[in-house]
């Protein structure tokens, strides 16, 4: 496995190290052990055998499979989920996914949004951050390959759907799904968000690092705010 060197945000989908060696089979196993939390309550607790970014017949992010650590194999959907978390991950890896309803814009579809599993990415006192992981086609010369990305999105605490805002390999930081989707929520909002990247080019640079930079132009508005 391919060692890599991981920011804030680093996608953590197969097992990562934070060093530049090559790690054991062991310490991959480590990076998969889980804790997954259903909906009523239960407790599972094991290794991962499939990633909700592999294909499933439902589409990724929505279900996935661990090895218990009695030896069984168990299944879940995104409908029965509470939490997935990570124990023996730094803390500089996501450690803890829930399941967000995404705002994942297509032709023709405006508004579709999607049951998805998605990473915990920072919180702030009106807003979070939540961190999905998508696949994109990526140019490489004269052909495109598939490639692993993750998605920034802002989920406003009055709010039940989270709009993305950075592309991951895509263009990076991309505010227009969100003028669209706060357009009639609230235009004043992301008026302060865009003007506050754009006070300051740095930002935009830092984003890519740190997908919950946004939630500190979220609270400069609420600051100003009458």
């Amino acid at each position: 496995m391919k060692a890599v060197t991981l920011t804030l945000f680093a996608m953590c989908i197969f097992s990562l190290t934070i060093s530049a060696k090559k790690m054991s089979k062991e310490e991959e196993k480590m990076l998969d052990t889980v804790v997954v939390t259903t909906s009523d309550g239960s407790v599972h607790n094991g290794t991962v055998k499939k990633y909700w970014t592999a294909h499933h017949g439902g589409g990724y992010n929505k279900e996935f499979s661990i090895v218990a650590d009695d030896g069984s194999e168990l299944k879940f959907n995104a409908a029965a989920i509470d939490s997935i978390y990570f124990p023996m991950r730094d803390d500089g890896m996501l450690k803890v996914w829930r399941v967000y309803d995404i705002a994942v814009p297509k032709l023709f579809k405006k508004n579709k949004a999607e049951h998805w599993i998605a990473a915990e990415g920072g919180k702030s006192e009106h807003a979070r951050v939540v961190v999905p992981v998508v696949r994109v086609n990526v140019p490489h010369g004269t052909r495109s390959v598939w490639e692993t990305a993750t998605w920034g999105c802002l989920l406003l605490d009055n709010d039940s759907v989270a709009c993305t805002f950075f592309f991951d390999k895509s263009g990076g930081l991309n505010l227009k799904f969100l003028k669209s989707y706060l357009s009639k929520r609230d235009p004043e909002l992301y008026n302060h968000i865009d003007a506050w990247f754009e006070s300051d080019k740095n930002r935009k640079k830092a984003l890519s690092k740190n997908y919950a930079l946004i939630l500190e132009a979220v609270e400069d508005y609420y600051r100003q705010k009458p």
